[in-house]
């Protein structure tokens, strides 16, 4: 059981770059739903998801060669 918070937003693939930068640990995006899916956890465990719509295929995967 857990609690997962999903924010719809401009850019997910700018804040996981941002939020790897700065050394927060976040899963590698993919596309779900056409829409880049950027997740992590904050130090409560909560699941942190941001999402941006896409062009991308469907369950393309981010890789830094993209950025």
């Amino acid at each position: 059981m857990g609690v997962s918070i999903y924010f719809i937003c401009e850019d997910a693939l700018a804040i996981y770059r941002e939020s790897i930068r700065r050394g927060i640990k976040a899963k590698r995006p993919f596309v779900g739903n056409r829409m880049w899916v950027a997740s992590m956890s904050d130090p409560d465990g909560y699941k942190i998801h941001f999402e941006s719509h896409t062009d991308a295929p469907e369950e393309s995967e981010y890789s830094e060669q993209e950025a």
